[in-house]
Order: structure tokens, then sequence, then C-alpha cells
């Protein structure tokens, strides 16, 4: 007698505020390693960790058109 098999379910994705795109962007493996490590550490998604530790690095731009 077979057993039914086992279905996963799937992680309700994070309910943000601001609309997400997909981006390509070439990181170094060792670069790569380091991000997947920490969220890994964390247990969130590389992603997440990504904007995290990019939001802190880089500077504020405040941008102001006019017209």
């Amino acid at each position: 007698m077979k057993t039914p098999r086992r279905v996963r379910s799937r992680k309700a994705g994070a309910t943000t505020e601001v609309k997400l795109e997909g981006r390509r962007i070439y990181l170094s493996e060792d670069v790569h390693f380091r991000l997947r490590m920490l969220a890994y550490q964390r247990g969130r998604k590389i992603s997440e960790i990504a904007e995290e530790v990019l939001d802190k690095a880089l500077p504020k731009w405040n941008v102001n058109r006019v017209g």
C-alpha cells in the first residue's frame, strides 16, 4: 500500500508597503557567500539582508524636481 505524498506549503510572502522589483546585480562569490550566511543566521531572505546592508552603507539622496 502506498502512502500519500506530502505536499509542501509555500511560505507566505512578506507583506511590504513598498513595491519590489527584480534587479540584476553581479556579486563576487565571496560577497554572495557572506550575504547568504548572514541571511541564514538571521533567518531571512538574502534580498532583505542585502537591502539592509546597502541601506546602512549608502548615502540618502533627496531629489527635488521642479515643473
